[in-house]
């Protein structure tokens, strides 16, 4: 019988790769009227499921197959060289558009229907607050398909050695065991100590990602197409999020108002959200600039809220300005002249 090999493995070429190039002018429009409306998840979803996750796809299905194709059997040098070389393409092809996608929605739509709703005309403002969100999705979005490349590439050569070493025994002259035997040993052995491969190769959960706290690491394997949607929502959201901080500070107001902006369900509630959203300040949930109106009020500061992960990557809450007349109750509530 033959070793386990797969001489002939079908590696797709960056050349058939389909992207979804720069945000029509027709859908920008389309969003634009749904931000202005106010249905701000509308526009969200409507923007990522075909400008950002498609992409994200697109890129896991073929790292998928290339997965699978390393797991049927010893491939050439050539081909596994190959498979890095066109996972590198993939990556930064697929990398760039969504970055340049992402630039025009949040430029065009999201950030001016934000500037507009907290009545911000400070163009150095909006011009930090724009900026600072585009680097930081462009920060995961890169750290991610950096990542997910590496990932693949490692676990598929680490395969394919395991493959080798295996597939020398068979052809040893000293081997007198039966090979179809020993290949099904094999590959139940494959299975049980590469667990992480056969995730990403069945269940698409190609991204690792990784994250520390409290002195422990914790790991979550990740669609990437989830990861990026993800890392979208939250940065899109920390324009409305840094506008409404700015502005604040600027006012001289010392608290913040806390609220759900974005009302999709998620499988667990924070429970740091649900923490602050269950003190009643004057009949709302409030988060102080500073320490002394957090003492005296019974309430977090925004830092502290952010050191416990509230308003992190898939948190659903925001915090906007309060009124001058509710600032005012507030001041003559911990005793601060007006």
């Amino acid at each position: 019988m033959e070793p386990l090999v797969n001489n002939r493995p079908q590696l797709k070429s960056p050349k058939d790769l389909f992207v979804y190039h720069g945000v029509s002018q027709v859908d920008l429009k389309k969003y634009q009227r749904m931000l202005a409306a106010g249905n701000t998840k509308g526009a969200m979803n409507a923007f990522l499921k075909k400008y950002v996750r498609k992409n994200m796809a697109e890129f896991q299905t073929i790292a998928q197959g290339y997965l699978v194709q390393a797991e049927l059997g010893e491939m050439q040098p050539k081909h596994v060289n190959q498979m890095g070389r066109n996972l590198a393409i993939y990556s930064t092809r697929i990398q760039n558009t969504v970055n340049n996608n992402y630039e025009i929605f949040l430029k065009k739509a999201v950030g001016p229907s934000t500037f507009e709703k907290r009545a911000l005309t400070n163009a150095k403002i909006k011009r930090i607050a724009l900026n600072d969100t585009l680097n930081e999705f462009k920060r995961l979005t890169n750290g991610a398909m950096s990542n997910t490349t590496q990932n693949v590439l490692t676990q598929t050569r680490k395969m394919q050695r395991q493959m080798v070493v295996r597939n020398n025994v068979i052809k040893s002259p000293n081997f007198t065991g039966n090979a179809q035997m020993e290949i099904g040993r094999f590959k139940d052995t494959l299975r049980k100590t590469n667990p992480d491969y056969y995730q990403a190769m069945e269940d698409g959960n190609i991204f690792k990602s990784r994250s520390f706290g409290k002195g422990q690491e914790k790991v979550i394997n990740y669609k990437l197409d989830e990861y990026t949607d993800m890392s979208a929502r939250t940065t899109l959201m920390n324009v409305d999020r840094t506008t409404s901080e700015v502005i604040s500070k600027v006012n001289g107001d010392n608290v913040v108002e806390f609220y759900e902006l974005d009302s999709r369900d998620v499988e667990t509630e924070r429970d740091i959200c649900q923490d602050i959203l269950s003190v009643d300040t004057e009949g709302r949930s409030l988060l102080a600039l500073d320490d002394s109106t957090a003492d005296a009020l019974g309430i977090l500061t925004l830092d502290q809220a952010r050191e416990q992960f509230s308003m992190s990557p898939n948190c659903r809450h925001s915090i906007k300005p309060v009124s001058e007349t509710f600032q005012n109750r507030i001041n003559k509530l911990i005793g601060v002249a007006v």
